[in-house]
């Protein structure tokens, strides 16, 4: 008796093709409707997306007051845009703003409004009026105008073989976007107008070189053209902190402790001036953080010392990790030193 009844229950819910046929058509209407719903959610977001970038473009472009042949170059450089980035970018971004000028440069990309024998002159101009520059001390620079003015370049001598070395100490004085202006120290001889200078960037990131030509040389300042081609020569694996740090130091384990001034710090090494008899050799002399000095001093090697042997320059030997980051938390910790590099180490 229990069959009969199970049957009559399963035919109680079945009703046949028709009925099936709508059921499927009620669901694929349904996922018609959601999967439309998603496609004009998405194309609803994308709008809003594009006019809020269109404001923020429209509020950039109030803000910077590009020229007229300043407006033609961005014109040029959102044609190398990615497909996913908005103009605004150009405006907001450096490094956008700096590949799409390699690119535009590298292509020629002639337009009606933007000749392209001055092209590199309007980006300069642009650049400095949108303020692009390093933003962090660790930042790669792009183009030699992204360099902040007071930053400490190293300008290339005439005499590569000068008794003082090959480059001399400047300051970046003054930026516009045909030249940079460098002051350069008293005494110094200015290079020629003309000449053909290797320049050189330190920053956290790294040592960055480029070449610019001689616009104008004064007797305290030169004028160097701009450069968009920047190379990086090293990336520092620890950044020196310059600091005023009196140190002890010894010349051999069981030797006497003498005082010293630490000039820089960083987790490979650093430079000591008043460093009494240390001179560069195999044998690694000692160095305590302290005067007098205290009970975990740390193996260096003297690797170069300045002219005048008052300044050595040095790197840790066989550091443990532990004692590394002690030294770069005592670098931290201390204020910025004021030694402004006038004692160059040299190599013995």
């Amino acid at each position: 008796m229990t069959a009969p009844i199970l049957e009559a229950i399963a035919r109680g819910f079945h009703h046949g093709p028709a009925y099936d046929q709508r059921f499927v058509e009620i669901v694929l209407a349904l996922a018609f409707v959601a999967a439309a719903a998603v496609v004009i959610g998405r194309l609803v977001a994308r709008r809003r997306s594009e006019a809020a970038a269109r404001r923020i473009h429209e509020r950039r472009l109030a803000e910077v007051g590009p020229s007229a042949r300043e407006l033609a170059a961005l014109g040029v450089l959102a044609r190398f845009l990615r497909p996913w980035e908005p103009p605004y970018l150009l405006l907001a971004s450096r490094h956008v703003f700096d590949r799409c000028a390699r690119e535009m440069l590298r292509a020629g990309a002639p337009d009606a409004d933007f000749a392209v024998t001055d092209a590199e002159l309007t980006l300069n101009s642009l650049r400095l009026r949108i303020g692009f520059h390093l933003a962090t001390a660790d930042d790669t620079p792009d183009s030699s105008l992204d360099l902040p003015v007071g930053s400490t370049i190293l300008v290339s001598r005439e005499n590569a073989e000068h008794p003082d070395g090959p480059f001399v100490q400047g300051k970046i004085a003054a930026q516009g976007p045909r030249a940079m202006t460098i002051s350069l120290p008293t005494g110094s001889r200015p290079p020629p107008e003309g000449s053909v200078l290797m320049l050189q960037f330190r920053n956290q990131a790294g040592v960055f070189s480029f070449s610019g030509t001689v616009l104008y040389a004064g007797e305290t300042a030169v004028q160097v053209s701009q450069s968009s081609t920047i190379a990086r020569r090293q990336r520092r694996r620890y950044y020196r902190r310059r600091v005023r740090l009196s140190v002890s130091v010894r010349a051999a384990p069981g030797a006497a402790w003498q005082p010293a001034l630490l000039l820089d710090l960083g987790g490979g090494g650093g430079s000591i001036q008043r460093a009494g008899s240390l001179s560069p050799q195999p044998e690694p002399f000692e160095i305590s953080f302290s005067v007098p000095p205290g009970d975990r001093p740390v193996a260096a090697r003297v690797v170069r010392v300045s002219r005048n042997g008052n300044v050595a320059s040095f790197e840790f030997v066989s550091l443990s990790e532990a004692q590394r980051d002690r030294i770069i938390r005592i670098a931290a910790r201390q204020p910025a030193g004021e030694h402004d590099g006038s004692e160059r180490p040299r190599s013995a």
